[in-house]
């Protein structure tokens, strides 16, 4: 299961265990720990950012620069 996944997983089973219908409560708050301790594994199991940016290689994106601004009173051109 991916990390995005377990994510959703867990959302929902917040969700229903807050303010689903009973027999959904009761299987939320069973899984609950379970989800949370999986949660908790893969956290302290993945390296730190620095280290995944130093083995992968892989550098942020360049920001782009903002574009200009417009005057708040620009001058009208002339008409020819």
């Amino acid at each position: 299961m991916t990390a995005k996944d377990l994510a959703t997983l867990h959302a929902n089973a917040r969700r229903l265990a807050e303010g689903g219908a009973p027999k959904l409560q009761n299987e939320a708050a069973r899984l609950l720990p379970l989800i949370e301790a999986e949660l908790e594994k893969r956290r302290a199991d993945a390296p730190p950012a620095r280290a995944r940016k130093v083995a992968t290689g892989v550098k942020a994106a360049p920001r782009a620069k903002a574009a200009p601004r417009a005057k708040a009173n620009p001058k009208p051109k002339p008409q020819k």
